[in-house]
């Protein structure tokens, strides 16, 4: 899907139009990219059965120990 982009003429910084709303790219790449990264994480989790973030299952591993 491609996103329609322009320069704003005051700040010359570029933006996207996104749900009729002109965003700076930047900031919208970077929530792109945050997003991607929880899903992944979320999906790895998911497939190696883990529900417990690393922190958690590292405390209850030292617990063991």
């Amino acid at each position: 899907m491609s996103l329609l982009t322009r320069q704003n003429p005051q700040t010359d910084e570029l933006e996207v139009l996104v749900n009729d709303q002109w965003l700076p790219f930047v900031s919208y790449r970077e929530k792109q990219i945050a997003d991607a990264y929880d899903k992944s994480v979320k999906f790895l989790r998911e497939r190696l059965g883990e529900d417990e973030p690393p922190q958690e299952i590292s405390a209850r591993n030292q617990e063991n120990v």
